[in-house]
């Protein structure tokens, strides 16, 4: 970008929000929430104007007679194809640069916008956002792209949501170089949400200006988070509204998916229950023997955590190959990933690497059985400890040790771990001289490059590793302490248990550690699974399907559950996934979102969702 293109800031408002009627121009301490967000927006360094953008609908005459008569400059178009309204914006604004922010962000911070746009000016991409994962808080979201980037998009884009929300079709790798800033401090985890949707926003933003506005609006992200530091019960003010709630809904304008694979005229009644034979895959895709493509979202159960064939993966296995698949004694490469592991996994002082997930877990107990001299090997899901302490009565003495899985994909009404269950779980095992095992096949490296355990507290004596540490290849591990992990001399049955995984899943191994430690996969997965939960459940509540089909548990592994009145729903749940296989989409009813799953994958994910959920409202009949 050169410092001689010109800069505009355009900020869509309108006075029509269904949940918040007028919101843009409701006080905030002494203005409204459109001053606050001009005024801000203003003290970006590099940008050159601000444009409001609002509609010709008469409801939005208040709005532009409002700006005129506080010098802010407007710009009246389409209501309904906002992405028209846009580009006609930029056109008369002569901008060569846009920036777009929202009217109902009123704490949106000029540094950041900034930050954004300084991205954008070093070249190589056609757009820049930073909120592809929410690192800043929700409310913070500034694009910055090209006039001719926008041109593109408003000749291109067909789908309702597409021409609603502006750009969404700009936020695809696969038509756009696309950038990202983050924030210094992943605040993704904290769902701090600045924006203005429901009146429990406003109360949030009332809240906060009411502190902070002493100086004249001129504080900053640092500002706020130092105030909920300082008052952590503010945030509780608007927690728990569902992001991005009205795109989801969006979706619903658009022409439902038609079946394309299989009987088309069923729509997932058909008899025949076999998967369709897989023969390759690329990135979230997978394609037939037939040549039929499907996205991905079962991932080998999320064993291929970063995507099918991923490069350097695929890379580092052709590299192992030249050197033969042989496998004899310690492989220099297995001393690699441990160390790796060391480096991740709490309270781990030594790794044992092994063929398999199943092999980890058989490890794990006989590790146990030999450390205590016990045979009995307990395993429960997270529930309450006076269920814990029942099982443990029940079982003797003889017990060497408890396994826990931290699952984020709990059974069919089950209820959530109860507060302190693991914290109870350590406890118990070490008053009566048991290991505690903690199952990490499913988890780890998902949650957190620690494994759920660094989230939930778990501190556990062993932990079980399975084949996503090397993105889907045979491969596991058990970590924990070296005095437990001592290999045997002379014993060929206990040899067989120590077994390694051979030198080709080693390499996937190591090259996947490495992606995992230097790429932003663990957040992009709760960023992208989180959307695939939520949009599922507003599309769900939608079509009036609440109390049959909902998504739960945490963004990176959450799960679809159907019920009817009798309880969990089987039937009904192997029915939508062969709905939504018609339509493209392989799923069980765990959703297991990777690394290669884009924005414009989910939305395309949600698409198939939206139209099999409506075929399901209307009681499955033909369409």
């Amino acid at each position: 970008m050169s410092q001689t293109e010109k800069v505009v800031a355009i900020i869509q408002a309108r006075l029509g929000s269904s949940r918040l009627p007028g919101k843009v121009l409701l006080p905030i301490g002494s203005s409204t929430m459109l001053e606050r967000v001009v005024q801000r927006v203003r003290r970006a360094r590099q940008v050159d104007e601000v444009v409001v953008a609002t509609t010709t609908a008469s409801k939005d005459d208040q709005l532009a007679s409002f700006c005129r008569a506080h010098g802010i400059a407007v710009f009246r178009g389409s209501e309904d194809d906002v992405l028209d309204r846009y580009h006609r914006a930029a056109l008369a604004a002569e901008a060569q640069v846009i920036v777009r922010v929202t009217s109902d962000c009123p704490l949106i911070d000029p540094e950041v916008i900034d930050r954004v746009i300084t991205l954008y000016g070093q070249g190589g991409v056609d757009y820049v956002a930073n909120n592809f994962r929410y690192t800043y808080p929700q409310g913070l979201d500034t694009e910055v792209f090209s006039l001719a980037v926008l041109t593109r998009a408003w000749r291109e884009a067909q789908q309702p949501a597409e021409r609603e929300h502006v750009t969404p079709y700009l936020r695809s790798r696969t038509r756009f170089r696309l950038g990202e800033v983050v924030n210094d401090e992943d605040l993704s985890q904290r769902n701090l949400r600045w924006t203005v949707d429901e009146p429990a926003d406003l109360a949030f933003m009332q809240a906060v200006y009411a502190r902070l506005d002493g100086e004249g609006g001129r504080f900053g992200m640092a500002d706020v988070l130092a105030l909920l530091q300082r008052e952590p019960g503010l945030a509780s003010l608007n927690a728990g509204i569902i992001r991005h709630e009205g795109y989801y809904l969006s979706l619903i304008k658009e022409k439902p998916i038609a079946p394309i694979h299989g009987d088309g005229d069923n729509d997932g009644e058909g008899n025949d229950e076999r998967p369709p034979v897989i023969e390759r895959g690329q990135g979230c895709r997978v394609w037939d023997a037939a040549g039929n493509a499907f996205a991905d979202l079962h991932m080998d159960g999320g064993n291929v955590i970063l995507g099918h064939h991923h490069a350097s993966v695929s890379a580092a296995v052709t590299a192992a190959l030249r050197h033969g698949a042989v496998a004899f004694g310690a492989h220099p490469l297995a001393a690699a990933v441990a160390e790796i592991l060391r480096a991740l996994i709490p309270g781990a002082e030594d790794a044992i690497l092994v063929e398999s997930g199943v092999a980890a877990e058989r490890l794990a107990t006989h590790l146990a059985q030999r450390q205590t001299g016990r045979r009995r090997v307990l395993r429960c899901r997270p529930a309450n400890s006076d269920a814990l302490g029942r099982l443990f009565s029940e079982a003797g003495a003889d017990v060497a040790a408890l396994i826990v899985e931290p699952t984020g994909v709990p059974a069919p009404n089950e209820p959530a771990p109860a507060s302190g269950f693991f914290a109870a779980a350590r406890a118990i095992c070490r008053s009566r001289g048991a290991l505690l095992i903690v199952d990490e096949r499913r988890t780890a490296f998902r949650y957190a490059l620690g494994g759920a355990q660094v989230d939930l507290g778990i501190n556990g004596d062993l932990t079980v590793l399975g084949p996503s540490l090397a993105n889907g290849y045979p491969a596991g591990a058990v970590v924990g302490a070296a005095s437990l992990l001592r290999r045997p001399v002379g014993d060929n049955d206990d040899q067989d248990l120590f077994r390694s995984p051979s030198p080709l899943a080693l390499a996937a191994a190591l090259a996947t550690l490495q992606e995992l430690r230097t790429q932003p996969v663990v957040g992009h997965l709760w960023e992208q699974g989180g959307r695939l939960r939520d949009g599922f459940n507003v599309l769900a509540t939608h079509y009036g399907l609440q109390n049959q089909a909902r998504s739960h548990g945490p963004g990176p592994l959450s799960r679809i559950v159907w019920r009817d009145d009798s309880g969990e729903a089987p039937a009904l749940a192997a029915r939508f996934s062969r709905a939504c296989r018609q339509r493209g989409l392989l799923l069980s009813d765990v959703q297991a979102v990777s690394f290669s799953h884009g924005q414009d994958d989910t939305d395309q994910i949600l698409r198939v969702y939206r139209s099999v959920l409506e075929i399901a409202a209307s009681g499955w009949g033909a369409r």
